[in-house]
């Protein structure tokens, strides 16, 4: 039965972001580019330095609670680890769905997650 909910999850997400994309509301931080050639999904744990410099290089930076562990909820991790930087950070936090976080605390949440 969870995977039955999964799905519904996963496909609602997937008609909001063609409604978005759609309507132009993506912003250009976030548009795909076809190429024509497959591109090999790779995951890989960033350098917590690198993480660092990308926050660093952000006018505004904003924290929202993680989308997977939130819907899921698999896992006792803390939730408030899903950094949002510049343009979307501004739009999530004047939606009330995120909060803005100073450099500081950003680099401390980091650490921790």
């Amino acid at each position: 039965m969870k995977s039955k909910e999964t799905d519904r999850f996963l496909k609602e997400r997937l008609m909001r972001y063609d409604k978005w994309l759609g309507a132009g509301e993506i912003s250009y931080a976030s548009k795909v580019v076809p190429i024509r050639e497959s591109i090999e999904a790779k995951q890989w744990i960033m350098p917590s330095e690198q993480a660092l410099e990308i926050l660093r290089s952000a006018n505004a930076i904003a924290l929202n609670n993680c989308e997977c562990r939130s819907h899921y909820q698999r896992c006792d991790n803390p939730l408030e680890v899903s950094f949002l930087m510049d343009e979307v950070a501004v739009k999530k936090v004047e939606k009330g769905r995120a909060r803005f976080v100073f450099l500081e605390e950003a680099e401390d949440i980091l650490r921790y997650a």
